[in-house]
């Protein structure tokens, strides 16, 4: 993704902190929803081997196992090793198993939204497929909260169900994937004479993709026949859709805002109009050919017809957009190196349109090895951005990897401003250059990053019987990092200058993470069957050794309970959640279950505390954030957890108290 701009920042922000204090955030590695009906043991063994999961699932072939993101050393290799499995069913709405189903696990949520200038949904997705039981499996799975899951069957509509948490180790349990039968969409398309357009394409997405060259996660894709009729079969009904024709001769047209949520069966029929051209060169400051630059067409012809067209310049900088509908267009140009650029109001027919951009900023410099003075010829860089009355950056890319014997690097910027350079290498903490303003133009050279060794952490994990607690999952985190929604949806480009590592308690309880650059640090520790623990305001420096001593894991309590609708009848699937009251040194923490398909929840290891209890519908119930929002309110309550008892508190969709 593109660096982010900090109004877009502001309103992300404001609105995703406006939806955590209504439907709240998924703090903490609980089980999403009842675990598996079969008990799971750990067998404690030697602490250098792993966790065996007794009486695990057979079918091998629709397990797939979910590899973790390289570490920067061999010992947070180790500590990536998960011992957990993701399993479901898959049914269809009669409840009867769906075999063949393609089930995706991705980090991203695929009803998330993209902006114009994005590379479309970002982070990493695995596949698998549904056995002759409609169940699924992903072991091995990152420990994480927010992923998402999407189910896909030719004979259904897709479904997606979100808010799973995946924790360490054990059998995590997502209620029942539910297939609907989708809405028909179907029409005619035909030329301005009234001719039967065959052979056009039609793309169907979610309304809520707004790029030209990406699909959105969900794209339905159809030709029309001979009679230039089209059916598009099992739609999603829940969003608004954008339906795209484009045929051979003729005008893109974008037809948008299509609803499907109180319909079976619309039909939309399509006039397209013969395509015209512009044409033209990209150049830049020095008339030098643009290459590879894109160049896109945009106008609106009414509230709920748009064309949207892009191509790339040749080796030469020209482009040719030809499947245009006569009008008026703005014209977009962004190439790697160069400022975006956009011409308003040009005509179709324009056939020599020349566009001037300008070139973006250009930094040099080298990494150097700050114990020998020597440069590092092999490292990773890239660029930060400066946050104004702040110490912490943030990325505005991905690192760049570069290997040069005198360590020199070269770096173009993604705009005018005030940056640091970043630089990596194994055996060495992230460290940072000195912060260096550039106006668009300009190569500035002379920039050095030393590379240092950074700080440790160490200490050690018992629970409350003071034994040491092994396999724990210690985690480094920025000071102010919490585990919320729009903490994930930032993800890398979080402001921080924090190391992000992890490792594992060994047998003894201990732990180490070294190479931390200097910054202020929290340590987050999970462990299935204890609370989380989190201990913030660690301060790292260069070349220190800080150890934080004992760090005491409880086992917490447990709220249980039964979901029912305001028939009396037990709902699963649905979502039950516990927001923290304020609490005058307390560390705050959400915790979310789902009911499984008695309505029955449990939500174990809470700390101590009073909460907020509530229950609200979830996507895969057909429920939108409104309605989600309104449950939320009708439904909340108050419990007071204390440390090894069990909470009972039944909830009702619909109920006030």
């Amino acid at each position: 993704m593109r660096p982010i701009l900090a109004l877009t920042l502001v309103l992300v922000a404001v609105a995703t902190l406006f939806l955590a204090l209504w439907i709240g955030s998924d703090d903490g590695a609980q089980p999403t929803g009842l675990e598996a009906d079969r008990l799971v043991t750990q067998t404690q063994g030697e602490a250098s081997g792993p966790v065996r999961l007794t009486d695990t699932t057979d079918s091998a072939r629709d397990t797939v196992k979910v590899e973790s993101a390289p570490q920067k050393s061999e010992e947070r290799a180790a500590a990536g090793e998960a011992e957990n499995q993701l399993t479901g069913i898959v049914q269809n709405m009669n409840q009867e198993p769906v075999a063949g189903a393609t089930v995706i696990l991705s980090t991203f949520s695929f009803q998330g939204f993209f902006f114009a200038d994005d590379e479309g949904p970002s982070g990493e997705q695995w596949e698998t497929t549904s056995d002759a039981n409609g169940r699924y499996f992903f072991r091995d799975v990152e420990p994480r909260n927010g992923y998402s899951l999407l189910a896909r069957h030719p004979d259904y509509s897709p479904a997606e169900i979100s808010d799973v948490n995946v924790g360490t180790t054990g059998i995590y349990e997502e209620p029942p994937i539910v297939l609907h039968e989708g809405a028909r969409l179907s029409g005619t398309v035909r030329d301005t004479a009234g001719n039967a357009v065959s052979g056009a394409t039609l793309h169907l997405d979610s309304a809520i993709m707004f790029t030209a060259d990406k699909p959105s996660p969900d794209r339905l894709t159809v030709e029309t026949d001979s009679a230039g009729q089209y059916i598009f079969n099992n739609v999603p009904k829940r969003g608004m859709r954008n339906l795209q024709i484009t045929a051979a001769g003729y005008g893109t047209l974008i037809l948008s805002g299509l609803n499907f949520d109180e319909t079976d069966e619309l039909t939309k029929d399509v006039v397209l109009q013969v395509a015209e051209m512009i044409a033209g060169q990209v150049v830049g400051p020095g008339q030098e050919n643009v290459v590879g630059a894109t160049v896109m067409a945009l106008t609106y012809r009414s509230s709920n017809k748009t064309t949207r067209t892009q191509v790339r310049t040749n080796e030469n900088g020209q482009f040719l957009l030809e499947d245009l509908p006569p009008g008026s267009y703005t014209i977009l140009v962004n190439g790697s190196g160069y400022r975006p650029e956009r011409v308003q109001r040009v005509e179709t027919g324009k056939l020599d349109l020349v566009i001037r951009v300008s070139t973006l900023p250009t930094v040099q410099g080298r990494v150097i090895n700050s114990l020998t003075g020597q440069a590092m010829t092999a490292f990773t860089c890239r660029l930060r951005e400066v946050i104004p009355n702040a110490k912490a950056t943030s990325p505005t890319g991905q690192p760049q990897e570069v290997e040069d014997e005198k360590g020199q690097f070269t770096i173009g910027c993604p705009k005018a401003g005030s940056f640091v350079v970043e630089a990596a290498a194994p055996g060495f903490a992230t460290s940072f250059s000195d912060s260096f303003t550039v106006i668009d133009g300009q190569t500035l050279p002379g920039i050095t990053v030393h590379m240092t060794k950074g700080g440790i952490i160490r200490g050690r994990v018992i629970n409350a019987d003071k034994a040491p607690v092994a396999r724990a999952m210690v985690q480094t985190h920025a000071s102010d990092w919490t585990d919320d929604a729009f903490t994930r949806m930032l993800g890398d480009a979080y402001p921080t200058n924090a190391t992000t590592a992890k490792v594992r308690t060994k047998r003894d309880g201990s732990f180490e993470i070294s190479g931390l650059t200097p910054a202020q640090y929290m340590l987050d520790i999970q462990l299935r069957g204890y609370t989380n623990f989190s201990l913030r305001d660690l301060a790292v420096t260069e070349g220190g050794d800080l150890n934080v001593g004992d760090l005491l894991l409880s086992r917490g309590g447990r709220v249980v309970g039964t979901v029912y609708d305001q028939a009396g009848n037990a709902m699963p699937a649905a979502r039950v959640q516990l927001r923290p009251l304020p609490e005058p040194g307390t560390f705050p923490q959400t915790y979310t279950a789902k009911s499984g398909k008695d309505g029955r929840y449990t939500i174990a290891n809470v700390r101590p505390g009073s909460y907020r209890i509530s229950v609200s519908r979830t996507s895969s119930m057909d429920a939108n954030i409104f309605e989600q929002m309104a449950d939320v309110k009708s439904t909340e309550g108050k419990v007071r957890v204390v440390e090894n008892e069990e909470y009972v508190y039944d909830l009702t969709l619909g109920a006030r108290r």
